[in-house]
């Protein structure tokens, strides 16, 4: 189920436009006056009441498929718009790996945005502090953009994946501590990371993939998850063969072998071992192509 953690008259706005309604029939479908709806459109920052928020939760948990992805386009599309980017933009956090250890998973100095030159912008957002619900949420919303992307591709999914990045789950790691919901937290958002790096990578925005995939890996060593680790160290080394940068794709599939050796299922073992595989084969070295794909077949 899709969720917007806080509505706006901007995001108000947005599900009237995806809904293709009239103020009039906009107000009649949420039970709420003209002149509200007229009000969100003209301050796009404001903030609805209580009753009206959960109006429009309710509208947009009953719409169709086709109703919610069209929206999250819509607010994808302003995001860019303000903050000046081009159609390509993706968001992705850097942060240090020992973040935690300073009492805070997301430093402030280290998240920036990038456009589709590379160029970096510094973001500045609210600090929203992580509650019981917001894991919940963000594992909703990932699930449900994995089947927008299954279903249309990573070109469809990626625009509303970087919008929800931006705008409902980075003000969430601001919030992050040592605590045991914050890792939770961190971790649930490296997973998101890593879907919507392989996202960009399918729509064939290989910059913007590397980056999504490089702030996953650092997320998922913050909390100590080996074996996420060794997912998303795999996932560049697929990445660095289609780069053809063959030999940063038997480091990191090494890499990934390396991290999660004797706690990873045997099946997990195998696929990396066939990465590791697959980085020599690309690399021309069929000795060492042929010793790790007896290596995948012994587990």
């Amino acid at each position: 189920m899709d969720v917007v953690s806080s509505w706006t008259g901007a995001r108000a706005y947005a599900l009237q436009q995806a809904l293709r309604m009239t103020n009039e029939a906009f107000a009649e479908h949420l039970g709420a006056a003209v002149r509200t709806v007229t009000y969100w459109r003209s301050r796009p920052d404001c903030s609805p009441q209580p009753v009206n928020q959960e109006a429009l939760d309710t509208v947009l948990a009953q719409a169709s498929e086709s109703v919610r992805a069209q929206f999250w386009l819509i607010l994808a599309e302003r995001e860019q718009d303000r903050a000046d980017l081009h159609s390509s933009l993706a968001a992705v956090s850097l942060r240090a790996a020992d973040g935690l250890d300073r009492g805070s998973a997301h430093p402030e100095s280290s998240l920036l945005l990038f456009g589709e030159r590379g160029q970096a912008v510094p973001f500045v957002r609210e600090v929203k502090l992580v509650t019981p619900g917001d894991l919940a949420i963000v594992r909703s919303v990932r699930a449900h953009l994995k089947a927008i992307d299954n279903a249309h591709g990573g070109g469809t999914a990626l625009p509303m994946a970087t919008m929800y990045l931006r705008s409902e789950i980075l003000p969430l790691l601001d919030g992050c501590g040592r605590d045991a919901r914050s890792k939770s937290f961190i971790e649930a958002v490296a997973e998101y990371e890593l879907d919507a790096g392989w996202m960009a990578y399918d729509a064939g925005q290989q910059d913007v993939a590397e980056r999504y995939f490089t702030g996953a890996l650092r997320s998922a060593r913050a909390v100590g998850n080996r074996l996420l680790e060794g997912r998303i160290l795999a996932s560049m080394s697929h990445q660095a063969i289609h780069l053809q940068r063959v030999q940063g794709a038997i480091g990191l599939a090494q890499a990934a072998r390396s991290v999660t050796a004797h706690i990873a299922t045997p099946r997990a073992l195998a696929m990396e071992a066939a990465m590791e595989a697959c980085s020599y084969a690309a690399a021309g070295d069929a000795r060492q192509s042929h010793r790790a794909l007896d290596d995948a077949a012994m587990l």
